[in-house]
């Protein structure tokens, strides 16, 4: 199972849909960088530490996240249905929720927090 997962996601770097691949994890990113600095400039820890380290903002911290790539991650989903549809002609959605994760989601959790710390290293204007 695990290598028809992998499998598929690497079959994806090309064919129908290959564009995605480059435009939902850029996407992603911009807003990682846009959130990173409003976490600095309102004085957030980092976004990741902060889902690890204080149970209590969790919630918090993952509905900013939903708002600024739910659109995204959302789409990414849409386009690998779609992509599964016209590549196999079936479409297995835990795949497409496993390949939005891996577009939208991870680059965005993992950018967010150091864009915030090398933020804050900045000297004011």
């Amino acid at each position: 199972m695990e290598h028809e997962i992998l499998n598929g996601l690497i079959a994806r770097s090309d064919g129908a849909f290959h564009l995605r691949l480059l435009l939902q994890p850029t996407m992603a990113l911009v807003f990682a960088v846009i959130d990173g600095r409003k976490d600095a400039a309102t004085g957030e820890p980092p976004y990741l530490w902060a889902l690890l380290s204080r149970p209590g903002q969790r919630r918090t911290r993952i509905k900013s996240a939903w708002e600024a790539i739910g659109k995204v991650f959302l789409v990414a989903i849409i386009l690998d249905c779609l992509y599964q549809y016209v590549s196999f002609g079936s479409i297995k959605l835990t795949i497409a929720v496993l390949a939005a994760l891996i577009l939208c989601a991870l680059p965005y959790t993992v950018v967010r927090g150091p864009i915030s710390r090398l933020s804050r290293m900045r000297p004011p204007k």
